[in-house]
């Protein structure tokens, strides 16, 4: 009688490995290249080729090919080679690749909101310069239109903003936008 573990046979083992490695790419958003790039880095003779054939069942696997791979996908051995419908791994890597990926993203927006309100300090740093030397009615060229240089500001960025996809400080203003836009005082146009 065999046990549960000794099921498994070299072959069926390589062919299990090749028909989950895709998914398990798939499910760490990694691409073909990306994977061979990494598998290269560690000193495997790899390329989109390579995995590419590996997932089609066209060539085998080496113990060491498997724990690398395992190790880059962030996964374990079992993930590679557990036979059946095997969602749970799946699961588990997707989970943590949505989690890193948002890590990252928060990571930037923190810089980037960083930057932006510093650049705001500096832009009402300059405006206040602006009003005290010629006084808070004093008015900026936009176009043929004149205009303070808080609205000033405001055409410039709802100008800037009409390229961008998120539509910041369109005429339809979010509650961020009015906020913003009663920060820096303007008013609707």
């Amino acid at each position: 009688m065999t046990s549960p573990h000794e099921s498994h046979t070299t072959a069926s083992s390589d062919s299990v490995i090749g028909s989950r490695l895709k998914p398990i790419r798939e499910a760490a958003g990694f691409t073909q290249d990306f994977l061979a790039d990494q598998m290269q880095k560690r000193g495997f003779d790899f390329t989109q080729s390579t995995v590419y054939k590996i997932e089609t069942g066209k060539r085998k696997v080496t113990v060491a090919e498997a724990m690398a791979l395992s190790e880059i996908l962030e996964s374990d051995l079992y993930a590679l080679t557990a036979t059946g419908d095997e969602e749970v791994p799946l699961i588990k890597i997707r989970l943590r690749t949505l989690a890193r990926n948002l890590f990252t993203t928060v990571q930037s927006l923190d810089s980037g909101a960083h930057v932006a309100g510093m650049e705001l300090v500096e832009l009402e740093q300059e405006i206040e310069n602006f009003e005290s030397k010629f006084g808070k009615d004093a008015t900026l060229t936009f176009g043929e239109d004149t205009a303070t240089p808080r609205n000033y500001f405001h055409r410039l960025l709802v100008s800037a903003s009409s390229h961008s996809p998120s539509g910041f400080l369109e005429d339809n203003d979010s509650e961020q936008d009015f906020e913003l836009k009663n920060y820096l005082g303007l008013q609707s146009f």
